[in-house]
């Protein structure tokens, strides 16, 4: 008889690899078996290594030993194996057997304990009545007293509505109430629209000197609050109040700085758009538009002022004649009163100035302008202020110490090109050395 011997060949003989099949006995026993085999010894059958790996062997003889070998990349590789054991084979289950006889009954048992009594069953239904017996002798008894007066039943419903009477007489008139507070204040006349005078004659600037410009024609002045004289606007009313406009100038051929200001009664109160030429005269143009914009606390009867300075070289003359020119408009910067807020926390106070502290040649401009200065103002911001001449070319023109520094890069407002690094470092990348810059600027250090 003969069996199937099923064994893995991976990863000995790879899958494909055709094997040949030796009876063990032929090998000398003991000794690995290595190279080819001898020449006498010949294999009884060859058996393919399928794709997973495992090599199926017809044909072979019960516990035989055997070895499977062949040569992988010119090397002669071996596995031993035996073939399965023959198979046992189990008979058919045998017929059920007859019942054996019954056995004799055993004696009977004692008997057991009674048990606990059971519930009571349910009550019998309850006999018929029985027949009335004989009046018995003696008459009526007394009568019983009255017993107590029972609980008032409910109220009948409403019954129908009677006629309205006749109207009567209209009584005596009430005592008349308090006069109300009194409401707020109204405006003056002309102060909630926006007040706009324009500069009508020709007017010259000289270079280096803060020139007041005289504004001489009304735009627009409900309330007649620009003196057109004396070119300023009165303010009718104590009041935060925003003023606005733009400044037209014929520009200068050599590097300049042009500044505007408003003044409150003649003193500086703020300072407006600055503007700064590093290569000279422009090629767009022959003047220079300036916008401005400052909100001023005033008193009523104070005087707001629009001035200009710049550093030409010489006398240059305004743009006048129209609303697009040198104008300035003013108007109250205060809608109505909301209510009050929550008391905020204790306000601080303004730090000193401090000088910049220049380094590669940048220094203060000469002359009646702001000395380079910087300080951390109420709120905490850190204002500089100053005409500052160029140094060296794309470097450093000073360094802010810790604390006085912006959280990330920052470019200055104005024109100026100033550019603040969160490092401190602070520089003027589109400026010429010689040349003037504007160093008015602030920031947050939050």
């Amino acid at each position: 008889m003969a069996i199937t011997a099923e064994i893995t060949a991976s990863p000995t003989f790879p899958a494909g690899a055709v094997v040949n099949i030796y009876e063990e006995r032929y090998f000398p026993g003991g000794a690995p078996i290595t190279g080819k085999p001898p020449g006498p010894i010949t294999p009884v059958k060859t058996a393919t290594v399928a794709a997973n790996g495992s090599l199926t062997i017809p044909g072979c003889e019960y516990e035989r030993q055997y070895v499977a070998g062949a040569a992988v990349e010119g090397t002669w590789r071996y596995i031993s194996f035996t073939a399965p054991p023959q198979p046992v084979s189990e008979g058919l289950p045998g017929a059920e057997g007859v019942p054996g006889p019954v056995g004799p009954a055993g004696p009977t048992g004692a008997t057991g304990s009674q048990g606990p009594a059971g519930a009571q069953g349910p009550q019998g239904a309850t006999g018929p009545k029985g027949e009335t017996g004989p009046q018995g002798p003696g008459g009526t008894g007394p009568t019983g007293p009255q017993g107590p007066i029972g609980n008032t039943g409910p109220t009948g419903p409403e019954g129908p509505k009677g006629t309205t009477g006749a109207t009567g007489a209209q009584g005596p008139e009430g005592i008349k109430g308090a006069t109300g507070a009194q409401g707020p204040e109204g405006k003056v006349p002309g102060e909630a629209l926006v007040s706009i005078a324009r500069r009508n004659a020709a007017q010259s600037i000289e270079t280096g000197v803060g020139t007041r410009i005289k504004l001489d024609t009304a735009v627009s002045d409900v309330g007649k609050n620009f003196d057109l004289v004396n070119g300023w606007y009165t303010v009718p009313r104590t009041g935060a109040y925003l003023v606005a406009g733009n400044i037209n100038i014929e520009a200068g051929t050599s590097p300049y700085t042009i500044e505007t200001f408003i003044y409150v009664n003649g003193a500086l109160r703020a300072r407006g758009l600055g503007v700064t030429n590093t290569t000279g005269g422009i090629t767009w143009g022959l003047n220079v538009s300036i916008p401005y914009v400052a909100f001023v606390a005033c008193n009523a009867g104070d005087k707001i002022e629009l001035w200009i300075v710049h550093n030409a070289g010489s006398a240059k003359a305004l743009g006048v004649g129209s609303v697009a020119s040198t104008v300035m408009g003013v108007a109250s910067a205060e809608g109505p009163q909301g209510p009050t807020g929550p008391t905020g926390p204790p306000g601080g106070t303004a730090e000193a100035w401090k000088p910049l502290p220049y380094v590669n040649g940048y220094k203060d401009f000469s002359g009646e302008y702001q000395a380079g200065r910087y300080r951390k103002n109420v709120y905490g911001d850190v204002e500089v202020e100053g005409l500052i001449n160029v140094g060296t070319e794309n470097a450093a023109a000073w360094t802010f110490p810790t604390g006085y520094r912006p959280t990330r890069r920052i470019q200055a407002p104005y024109g100026s090109g100033c550019e603040v690094l969160a490092t401190g470092v602070v520089t003027y990348p589109a400026a010429k050395p010689g040349s003037n810059v504007n160093g008015n600027f602030r920031f947050s250090t939050e």
